[in-house]
């Protein structure tokens, strides 16, 4: 740890925490400043908060105590904190029941389910969407410790018998593999730890294939137990310590098969083939396997045959019978679907079935006899439908009932219907079942929509703006219909612009708190996202990341040009990534905006490669240890861009303590570095959710968080 100066007890860390503080309050905890200087070829930066990326120490883990304590008071000294609070509760709590995660084996469905007054869903099924329900998993029943425990996967066998569920605590996303009987909810004795993806089930239901993290090592560095992930097999009844190894890093490696990759097996059910796939970190583009009649228990004697490399961009497949389709961005940057012949495979001879278009396609899958294209245009999305058996009608397009977002459910491929969700930035997503016979498309009952899910009085209006280079950068402006064009109004302006994801349209019913009170909630559709697909995201991507905030800028602007806003009541909001966009546009232009709040936010990305899974995103951010791509790695990092003797807007920053995507120590490392260079402005405030990782967990947790948000917002910006 670097030399500190003024480090002081724990008990000192603690007691700054308990001082009463007014919104306006006193000053902040003691953080100690170190002298640690980073060398990174010619550049020397110097770091006074590095101590803090070890924040599991005693001396960082009370600092985080202390910050969070102090914030905690603040805001609840903020005037309208807890009558929002109370409103988000209500409209949170109307809603009677969240239905969530749907999958399906033939006519048996499973869902998680949390009612009024639960923290987590619980898992459930019922036989026919009109049967009985029954209860299958309360997580709680497997808690080891006091922290909540949630769902983060589960997977029905084909038979719809027997479940295998993921259970992790406080959000640390390394969960425990347990397998469930379906009709009494009983656990075998068996569990596997460290399970990161939903397993992939053999056709007889006797084994599955699963993905897992090394075991920690003492002293060893984090970022090392999230590489040379192995996939394993598991038999049913046999001891999970003996699983054999199928793909490995270090036993059994594919070719392409790199230290960060993410190796996966899956079965395709009704044909004798295998995929073995390689996630290249962030990277879309996998590296694809096929195998004919793998014996899991003989992996070793595998014949892995390479479908396709990493240079087709292909980043999703689907399968019928020995025919396979691709989604291909390759010299598509709006992605095309192949199609090609498992059975005598040749890549030269992929077929273009769908070419590109002015739709930018998002998924596909196989179900029943048809191939299923989700795809966006103009911000909205659409279902394409092609009969594999009748082809000569082409793609069509399925009729929706709601214009806005589509998304594929979890179906069961043997079967012809189609569940999807359909939702709308003024409307909450609902489910549906599609007849490809009838051609008709009804809401299911399993989701019923709550008092609030559909406000009639929530308009949205959807503009281009002209950002600094004369790209047109689409803009959602979403508040009630009465709303005056005053230039006095609260506003969010909430952006990602990262790893080609598009912002497709969502709603929350608790954002009516926000907009009830005169708000209006924006969207920045920067580049760096997928809105106009490969070509968007690589317009604000490494070397080209500043058009990110140069575009939410523009955005920022217009609406002040427009009378809907002014900059004392403009506030930006981003998470994860996002906090890269709102860090720099914060550090960039301080007096355009009033306030900053920072979800989850990465602000230090030229530390990445000390962060849990920092090298398996070098593909988004760039390697800081790479000569060539630091400059762009500092070039985006909101915390070495903070300068003495500028006054930065306030700016709530929050993170989870056992977040493994982007460690608390980088929002932590912002606020410490913020505190140091206006003592007395800001406020610049560290929320921590000491049993939550990269999201909420408990949904009082949620709620609470949102209501700080919006109080935080709504003191700053009036």
């Amino acid at each position: 740890m670097a030399a500190l100066r003024g480090l002081p007890a724990v008990a000192v860390f603690l007691a700054a925490a308990s001082l009463a503080l007014a919104a306006e309050g006193p000053s902040y905890p003691e953080t100690p400043v170190g002298d640690t200087i980073h060398t990174y070829g010619n550049v020397r930066l110097p770091d006074p908060f590095f101590w803090l990326e070890e924040h599991e120490s005693e001396e960082a883990a009370a600092w985080f105590r202390a910050q969070s304590a102090h914030t905690r008071e603040r805001i609840a000294a903020m005037p309208e904190r807890e009558d929002l609070y109370e409103r988000i509760r209500g409209i949170d709590e109307a809603k009677t029941v969240q239905i969530y995660r749907f999958d399906r084996r033939g006519d048996r469905f499973f869902y998680l389910k949390r009612e009024v007054g639960e923290e987590v869903g619980r898992l459930f099924y019922r036989d026919g969407m009109d049967g009985e329900e029954h209860l299958i998993v309360d997580p709680a029943d497997f808690a080891e410790t006091d922290m909540v425990h949630a769902i983060d996967y589960y997977n029905p066998s084909w038979d719809g018998e027997l479940v295998a569920v993921g259970i992790a605590p406080g959000g640390s996303e390394i969960p425990i593999l347990y397998l469930v009987e379906a009709l009494t909810g009983e656990a075998r004795p068996q569990s596997i730890p460290r399970v990161q993806w939903d397993p992939a089930w053999l056709a007889d239901d006797s084994g599955f294939y699963y993905s897992q993290l090394r075991q920690e090592v003492p002293g060893e560095d984090r970022v090392e137990r999230y590489k040379r992930k192995p996939v394993k097999f598991h038999r049913l009844g046999t001891d999970p310590s003996v699983d054999p190894v199928v793909i490995s890093y270090d036993k059994m490696p594919l070719p392409a098969l790199t230290e960060v990759a993410t190796p996966i097996v899956f079965p395709i059910p009704e044909t004798p083939y295998t995929i073995g796939l390689l996630a290249h970190g962030v990277d879309r583009s996998r590296t694809l396997y096929v195998a004919e009649d793998l014996d899991p228990a003989a992996s070793e004697k595998a014949d892995w045959r390479l479908l396709v490399d990493r240079e087709e961009e292909v980043e999703t497949l689907a399968i019928k019978g020995d025919r396979i389709f691709f989604l291909s961005g390759k010299e598509a940057p709006r992605k095309k679907i192949l199609e090609g012949d498992l059975a005598d495979f040749d890549k030269a001879e992929l077929k273009t079935i769908l070419p590109e278009s002015d739709r930018i396609l998002n998924e596909i899958t196989v179900l029943g006899g048809d191939l299923y294209v989700s795809y966006m245009k103009g911000g909205l999305d659409g279902l394409l439908r092609l009969d594999l058996a009748e082809r000569e009608a082409g793609f069509r397009d399925v009729e929706l009932p709601l214009i806005g977002r589509v998304t594929l459910l979890a179906n069961d491929e043997r079967e012809e219907d189609v569940y999807i969700s359909l939702t709308s930035w003024e409307r909450a997503p609902a489910y549906y079942r599609y007849d490809p016979v009838a051609e008709t498309v009804k809401r299911s009952p399993l989701r019923p929509l709550g008092p609030y899910d559909a406000p009639e009085n929530v308009v949205t209006e959807r503009v281009l703006v002209l950002s600094h280079d004369g790209v047109e950068v689409p803009l959602t402006l979403i508040h009630l219909d009465d709303l005056e064009k005053d230039g006095a109004n609260p506003t969010i302006l909430y952006g990602y612009g990262a790893y080609g994801n598009p912002l497709r349209p969502f709603f929350s019913p608790t954002r009516l708190a926000w907009l009830e009170r005169g708000g209006i909630f924006a969207i920045a559709h920067v580049r760096g996202g997928g809105e106009f697909g490969k070509e968007w995201h690589e317009g604000g991507h490494i070397e080209t990341k500043r058009n990110s905030w140069l575009d939410f800028h523009a955005c920022a602007e217009w609406m002040i040009d427009n009378g809907y806003t002014a900059s004392e009541h403009l506030g930006a909001q981003g998470g994860s990534m996002g906090g890269v966009l709102v860090g720099r546009a914060m550090t960039s232009r301080p007096g355009l905006y009033g306030a900053v709040v920072s979800n989850v936010g990465n602000h230090n990305p030229v530390r990445n490669h000390r962060r849990a899974n920092g090298p398996a995103n070098y593909p988004e951010y760039g390697n800081p240890l790479d000569p060539e791509e630091f400059p762009y790695v500092l070039a985006m990092d909101s915390y070495f861009a903070v300068r003495e003797g500028v006054e930065y807007p306030p700016m709530l920053l929050t993170t989870g303590y056992n977040d493994s995507r982007v460690d608390p120590w980088m929002p932590g490392k912002m606020a410490a570095r913020l505190q140091q260079v206006n003592p007395d402005g800001g406020p610049h405030l560290l929320r921590v959710e000491f049993a939550a990782g990269h999201g909420r967990v408990a949904r009082s947790d949620a709620l609470a968080e949102l209501a700080d948000i919006y109080a935080f917002f709504r003191w700053a910006l009036d």
